[in-house]
C-alpha cells in the first residue's frame, strides 16, 4: 500500500509501475482467505484502464481477463466468468493464433466453469479443445494436459469439479 501511494504521487493513477502493484493487491483479496471479491475486481478494472491505454490488444489483457474470470467465479457469477474467459481467448486468438497454447487454457479455463455449473456435456466438449491445444504446444505427458484429462473423465461421470484454475 505504501509503494501505490509512492508511485501514485510521483506517477499519477496511469503509471504503467502501478500494474503490478494493483494485480498483486487484487490477487491476495481474491484469495480463499480473504474473499474481497469486490475489492479485487476493482483494482483489477484499474489495471485493465491502464493497459487499454497502451493497447486493447496488450498481452497481459488475455491474463487479466483470466485473472477476473476467478473472481466472477468465486462470487458465484459463472456466466460474467465465462464471457471473461471468451475475452481473454479473443485476445491470445489475435496475439498467437488458435493453436497456441495460451488459447488452449482459455478453453480448459472454461470448461472448469461450466464443470462447476453441471454443465459436464459443455464442460467435456470445451475441456477436449484446451487438451488438443495442450498436447499440441506442450506434449501428452504435461502436467496440464494430465489435469485436464482427469477433469474430462470428472465431467463426463458426472462429478463435480474441485480444483483450480490453471491460470
Amino acid at each position: 500500500e505504501k509503494y501505490k501511494e509512492i508511485r501514485l504521487s510521483v506517477g499519477g493513477p496511469d503509471d504503467p509501475e502501478l500494474l503490478g502493484i494493483y494485480n498483486n493487491i487484487a490477487m491476495i483479496y481474491d484469495d480463499d482467505h480473504f474473499g474481497k471479491y469486490d475489492e479485487a475486481f476493482e483494482m483489477y478494472e484499474k489495471v485493465e484502464k491502464i493497459l487499454m491505454k497502451s493497447s486493447p490488444q496488450h498481452p497481459l489483457l488475455a491474463t487479466l481477463y483470466t485473472n477476473m474470470a476467478n473472481v466472477y467465479a468465486h462470487r458465484g457469477d459463472n456466466d460474467g466468468a465465462a464471457k471473461m474467459c471468451e475475452k481473454a481467448r479473443e485476445i491470445s486468438v489475435g496475439l498467437y493464433g488458435p493453436e497456441h497454447r495460451d488459447v488452449a487454457m482459455t478453453w480448459a479455463n472454461e470448461g472448469e466453469i461450466r464443470h462447476k455449473q453441471g454443465r459436464y456435456e459443455e464442460a467435456v466438449e470445451l475441456y477436449e479443445k484446451g487438451v488438443k491445444l495442450l498436447v499440441m504446444a506442450l506434449g501428452p505427458h504435461h502436467p496440464w494436459v494430465q489435469q485436464a484429462e482427469k477433469q474430462i473423465a470428472d465431467a463426463r461421470e458426472g462429478k463435480y469439479f474441485e480444483g483450480k484454475y490453471y491460470g
